[in-house]
């Protein structure tokens, strides 16, 4: 099937390999159950088209030159794991996948896709610890995970995050400090539950937020 869209739609190894991502994207993400499907696998269109006709302001795939870069799907009932192969999406500045169902633990693959600008995974179901690998995306500006489950700590490797501006972490299950190499970044703001008497999470130089 995959080799008769190749044929029809006349797109070459980096793209029949994008298309491959964004339909293990929708599967592992319980796609036939979301709220809007966004014209998702239409079967007739190439998947930068596939939202062309949604109603949603900037929700879906957006591309550039051909090349996801950007997916936004808010508040669109997707449950499951973001799988590994959304590395293979090199081009991708913008995941924004808050208020769904997303569970599990958060893919280490992340860290390689080094174009990315922002991150917003909040309000899902997310655990364990979050990947150490996010530091080694230097060109990220926000990242919000708020109102999940991860635990452990904020990792050291944030301290080379120089462009980050935002971080949301309150709402989680964190300890430790927050690394204070963070704290000389003039333009960064940190939102952490600090103030918490559950939350055991230190930090010199965010903006606390109590359990109210």
């Amino acid at each position: 099937k995959e080799d008769k869209i190749a044929n029809t739609l006349d797109i070459d190894d980096f793209r029949l390999v994008q298309r491959y991502v964004a339909a293990v994207f929708y599967f592992s993400l319980n796609g036939t159950s979301w709220i809007n499907n966004l014209n998702w696998l239409n079967e007739t269109e190439d998947e930068c088209n596939w939202n062309k006709n949604v109603d949603y302001e900037r929700q879906g795939i957006v591309c550039v030159d051909g090349k996801i870069t950007q997916i936004r799907i808010r508040g669109n009932r997707l449950r499951g794991q973001i799988t590994p192969e959304i590395s293979e999406l090199s081009k991708l500045t913008n995941l924004i996948i808050d208020g769904n169902h997303l569970t599990g633990t958060l893919t280490t693959e992340i860290g390689t896709l080094q174009h990315l600008d922002e991150i917003n995974l909040a309000n899902n179901s997310l655990s364990g610890e979050i990947p150490s690998e996010i530091g080694k995306l230097v060109n990220l500006t926000k990242l919000e995970v708020h109102y999940n489950s991860f635990s452990g700590t904020i990792p050291a490797e944030f301290e080379k995050l120089s462009n980050l501006e935002k971080l949301f972490v309150y709402k989680n299950c964190f300890v430790g400090e927050v690394p204070n190499g963070l704290c000389r970044y003039e333009d960064l703001r940190i939102w952490a539950n600090c103030e918490d008497n559950d939350d055991k999470l230190q930090c010199e130089c965010c903006n606390c937020l109590g359990t109210s």
